[in-house]
């Protein structure tokens, strides 16, 4: 019998030159967002592995169960032990829903990758694969900012940023989505502004790709710790070393690395985002100029921001380094100077 599953789907009457224009670059598009959503999935699978706080080593009956899962809540440090735990679970439950998150976007973007006609459908399809994309990325922040709260000594920077963040994911799931992709072109427009706003649009692709990298390197980062974590049975077992350590230049170091690593992330995060709205096929050249600049400078200080992280983390565990303190400091300096220039720019 003809198989119900043939991928020759007609096209609509009606269906034009124009209209298979358009379908070819939504295909185009979904292609880069589904290496976003791939790098997603692998990065929050690989954390589901390697939990923040680590494994229990010894030889007690929850040997290599983890840490934070087995913490006692009673006695003298019940209500830490408790938080931490809630923190942990809280954690895994976002890191697996940015899992399943991506993993439909996926599917989603395979799905539209058949020789589907009907322009309607397809953007129907990049719409949902979109949708679920930027749901994963909030649930990855949030479980990033979740997991180090875990394992880090008490930190308001951090409570202050995930209270935020998950004001933004409730704001973004509740709010009607006003990403329609049938955005009116501008009276005026030209042939020209067309192939500019096409080059602006590839130029974001790429540079799309280098904000995920930045957000999965900074985010395995969270959960793989300068300095280890306690794997004594103390009240801190799971805790990461070198936040209970007494106040001293490593400690100041590792806090400033915990700092930068998120608002690497958070910046890279907030970048995608970006790239992603000016995908939709907006036609006004201005708009589609100041999503690509908002998004180059995110990216761009989210890099520098990355690097001064990878800098304090390495002071955190290396004996005293005159040569690292003297690059630390000329970083800070042309990190200083790259963003007054940066926000200098206009569209």
């Amino acid at each position: 019998m003809r198989s119900s599953s043939s991928l020759e789907i007609k096209t609509e009457s009606g269906s034009n030159i124009e209209s298979e224009k358009i379908i070819s670059v939504m295909k185009k598009t979904m292609k880069n967002h589904m290496i976003v959503a791939a790098l997603i999935a692998t990065v929050t699978f690989a954390a589901g592995f390697t939990l923040p706080g680590g494994y229990v080593q010894s030889g007690s009956n929850n040997q290599g169960m983890a840490v934070l899962s087995t913490l006692p809540t009673n006695g003298t440090d019940g209500y830490l032990a408790a938080v931490t735990r809630e923190n942990f679970e809280r954690f895994v439950r976002e890191d697996s829903i940015a899992m399943l998150l991506s993993m439909l976007a996926i599917v989603i973007y395979f799905i539209a990758s058949f020789p589907i006609k009907d322009m309607r459908t397809v953007g129907t399809y990049l719409l949902l694969g979109n949708i679920l994309t930027l749901l994963a990325m909030l649930a990855m922040v949030i479980a990033f900012l979740d997991g180090l709260l875990a394992v880090v000594s008490t930190s308001s920077f951090l409570d202050r940023i995930t209270i935020v963040t998950r004001s933004t994911l409730g704001s973004v799931v509740s709010m009607r989505s006003s990403s329609s992709l049938e955005i009116q072109q501008d009276n005026g427009s030209s042939i020209e502004s067309e192939k500019i706003i096409s080059e602006m649009k590839k130029t974001m692709k790429s540079n799309m790709i280098v904000a995920a990298l930045i957000a999965t390197a900074t985010f395995a980062a969270g959960f793989t710790l300068p300095g280890g974590y306690i794997q004594s049975g103390s009240s801190n077992q799971g805790m990461s070393v070198l936040s209970v350590l007494p106040k001293n230049g490593t400690n100041g170091s590792f806090e400033s690395f915990v700092i930068e690593d998120s608002i690497a992330m958070l910046l890279s995060m907030s970048a995608i985002v970006i790239y992603f709205i000016a995908s939709f096929p907006i036609k006004d050249m201005r708009t589609v100029g100041t999503y690509l600049l908002l998004g180059n400078i995110l990216t761009l200080l989210a890099m520098l921001t990355m690097l001064v992280a990878f800098l304090d983390g390495l002071q955190a565990v290396v004996s005293t380094s005159s040569f690292l303190d003297r690059i630390t400091i000329v970083t800070y300096l042309a990190t200083f100077l790259i963003f007054l220039k940066l926000t200098s720019f206009s569209v």
